[in-house]
């Protein structure tokens, strides 16, 4: 094989390849955006951790060249998170649909373009330190995580290069450390899950109007039922095509395919009659919950103009699998934007 991404790694069309199992995708941009990236860092993070721990105790000294990665992968899904929380506190302010927000920093182009944890911290603080604002002060939780990133010098510099541009040592080399894993993973995701929380208030919570959240859950509401209808009349089929190795068992795949195939036309055929026009868009914004965080999850106008309602039965069917997670998901959310609705009032 040639040694080139070109052509057999990153490929633009798999038409003539026998199976996608060992494919990732890398999304069109007007898909893509920087929580994928964060998301991706996190759970990159995560499989590594998860990947060491699950081994015998006597291979782990083997893996120890994997922290500096690791620690760079969870630092910077943390240095992601903090720059979407900003953008959209700044979107706010710049609406004048929030009047607690108060003005950014004169420097906060300049700000969101650094990899300093500390100042995007401070920046986020700054905007959010306030009793009134319709938002999430949980995230002061998060400065013992942020004073200890910088106590240990993890930077960007410091977690990708041996020797620091100015030839100094690294904070973090001046001794032998150990690196607890599971407390490691455990903060990251409860620091993760604290700046989700924030960002999903800014969105939904309190900065919107009733009237607003009123509709997106009568929207909601309306593709949960719709997804019901089509999940009671075709329970999804998950075929098992590996062999005990985990690898592609072809004659297993070969095996499946013809009723894969035919379950697939008849769901296609019934998602045409029923559901043209605005429905299929909907529905098509409904099963994304299964794949996404919400925040993560389009707007209709969005598959309108991506996708055509032929588009939109191809994508339904390759995410068929995971109509049961985006019930699950659609619910929580209705209940969320209930919340916020009723917290509003008060």
């Amino acid at each position: 094989m040639t040694l080139s991404l070109k052509n057999n790694v990153i490929i633009d069309d798999l038409s003539n390849s026998k199976s996608q199992d060992e494919h990732l995708v890398i999304y069109k941009d007007d898909f893509t955006d920087q929580a994928w990236y964060s998301n991706g860092y996190l759970e990159a993070a995560i499989s590594l951790v998860n990947g060491i721990l699950s081994k015998d105790s006597s291979q782990l000294v083997a893996s120890d060249t994997k922290i500096f990665p690791i620690l760079y992968l969870f630092i910077h899904s943390i240095e992601l998170d903090l720059k979407i929380y900003i953008r959209k506190l700044m979107d706010h302010y710049k609406r004048g649909s929030c009047q607690d927000i108060p003005k950014p920093s004169d420097e906060i182009d300049k700000i969101l373009t650094t990899h300093n944890i500390k100042l995007l911290f401070t920046e986020l603080k700054n905007m959010i330190d306030n009793d009134n604002l319709h938002g999430n002060r949980e995230i002061l939780e998060l400065e013992p995580l942020i004073d200890s990133i910088t106590d240990f010098g993890l930077d960007a510099e410091s977690l990708r290069y041996f020797e620091s541009k100015s030839g100094d040592q690294h904070i973090i080399l001046e001794k032998q450390r150990w690196v607890n894993l599971s407390n490691l993973k455990k903060v990251f995701v409860t620091a993760n899950n604290i700046l989700w929380r924030g960002i999903d208030n800014q969105r939904f919570y309190f900065c919107e109007s009733n009237e607003f959240k009123s509709s997106m859950k009568k929207e909601l509401e309306y593709i949960e039922a719709m997804l019901k209808e089509i999940r009671d009349n075709f329970e999804p089929k998950h075929y098992n095509v590996t062999n005990e190795l985990g690898a592609l068992d072809f004659d297993k795949y070969q095996s499946t395919l013809k009723d894969r195939i035919a379950f697939d036309h008849k769901l296609s055929e019934y998602l045409k009659n029923n559901f043209e026009g605005e429905k299929i868009y909907l529905i098509s914004k409904g099963i994304r919950f299964g794949k996404s965080s919400a925040i993560q999850v389009n707007n209709v106008g969005w598959y309108k103009a991506a996708w055509s309602e032929e588009d939109c039965v191809r994508h339904f069917l390759e995410d068929y699998g995971v109509i049961d997670f985006a019930l699950e998901d659609i619910r929580k959310h209705i209940e969320y934007v209930s919340e916020g609705i009723k917290v509003r009032v008060k």
